[in-house]
């Protein structure tokens, strides 16, 4: 799990998944200017490591962030300010 943090697009990601309530995949690869897939692949790591949760309507898939996701990515944000 510590090298997805060793590189930026999953922390993008993660603040991302923060500052808007319904996310989509392909809203959030769009905001990190990201391709989808390697959005998909990230974003199915953090799902396997209870960082955040899938919520499937009709054919959209919703992203949000379980309770560990937030606090990680509060973590980060507070990171990436004092740099």
């Amino acid at each position: 799990m510590p090298e997805l943090f060793m590189h930026m697009k999953p922390v993008q990601i993660l603040i991302a998944l923060q500052s808007n309530s319904e996310n989509y995949a392909s809203t959030v690869a769009k905001i990190v200017d990201c391709t989808y897939s390697h959005t998909m692949k990230i974003l199915e790591a953090f799902h396997n490591e209870g960082i955040v949760s899938f919520d499937k309507k009709g054919r959209v898939k919703f992203v949000s962030l379980t309770e560990k996701g937030k606090n990680i990515a509060k973590d980060f944000e507070k990171i990436i300010n004092r740099l």
